[in-house]
């Protein structure tokens, strides 16, 4: 359920005003090793941001250039026949601009594979420390069942919108029928998750939505979206046991994290534009 909600979250829009938009697109940022990266790159990685600060937004193309740098430089390839496969299974067509995004987020995953994740680890006595000093977050919200039809245009957005308010039991079919995401062949169905895991773009629609009711369109830069909550569960509260997988993968984010920087700073040369690194905010020591 994390990684539907986190697929779309990676390509939420994000829009600021700032001193930014005077630099034109073709301008050199930053030099990393031997790569240059430009004002275009950056804006394009905006557009992934979630409302993300402009020096958060800069610390993940920086990250992202440099594993990109790195798979060049030890020569790493991934097979079309992947990419195609990979873009099919999210239901989307694969097109250039697509197949090109999704084989350079591969070929990330597998520098970090290589060279990060052999460093990543999470022991028992952390899970318990975590869960000790956590335990409040581990008394569940409200538990909601969802489904989704995502649709390309607005319009057939709001006339497929239009039959389920007038019939909710019809939203499985006219999921099968129009979504274009791939758990259409579900009906729709998402899956079940807690509600405070819900992303801002989706969450106030959620909270209010009652069971069996359809959502107002949300649209996103992958289209327009119709969420229908088919199930509400009281919150409880979880055990160690329960807990422990979503302790481990937050650890592990967590270890992730440190280790990508820890990678990065031992293994990349960064030099950043003073002017632009002052309207970001951007230490000039930073690496």
């Amino acid at each position: 359920m994390k990684t539907f909600f986190a697929f779309f979250a990676l390509f939420a829009f994000f829009a600021v005003v700032s001193g930014c938009s005077k630099i034109p697109d073709d301008m050199v940022i930053a030099q990393m090793n031997a790569r240059p990266i430009t004002m275009r790159q950056f804006r394009e990685t905006q557009l992934r941001g979630e409302g993300a600060p402009e020096a958060e937004i800069f610390r993940q193309l920086l990250m992202r250039e440099a594993l990109l740098d790195r798979a060049q430089t030890n020569r790493l390839t991934i097979l079309q026949d992947k990419v195609i496969a990979q873009v099919k299974s999210s239901g989307m067509d694969p097109s250039p601009v697509l197949l090109k995004i999704i084989e350079e987020q591969m070929l990330v995953e597998l520098v970090i594979s290589q060279e990060v994740a052999p460093h990543i680890s999470v022991t028992d006595d952390e899970v318990q420390s975590y869960f000790q000093d956590h335990g409040d977050e581990f008394k569940s919200g409200n538990r909601l069942a969802i489904r989704q039809i995502l649709l390309k245009s607005k319009a057939l957005a709001e006339d497929v919108r239009r039959e389920v308010v007038n019939d909710s039991s019809q939203f499985v079919a006219l999921a099968e029928r129009h979504s274009v995401a791939p758990e259409r062949k579900r009906g729709g169905f998402i899956g079940i998750f807690d509600e405070a895991e819900v992303p801002a773009m989706f969450s106030a629609v959620v909270r209010t939505l009652a069971a069996g009711a359809v959502s107002p369109v949300v649209e996103t830069p992958y289209g327009f979206h119709l969420l229908q909550i088919t199930e509400r569960r009281p919150a409880a509260s979880n055990s160690i046991e329960t807990a422990r997988p979503v302790i481990v993968k937050r650890l592990e984010a967590d270890a992730r994290e440190r280790a990508l920087r820890e990678w990065f700073r031992s293994t990349v040369r960064c030099s950043v534009h003073p002017k632009f690194a002052k309207l970001i905010g951007w230490q000039l020591s930073k690496r």
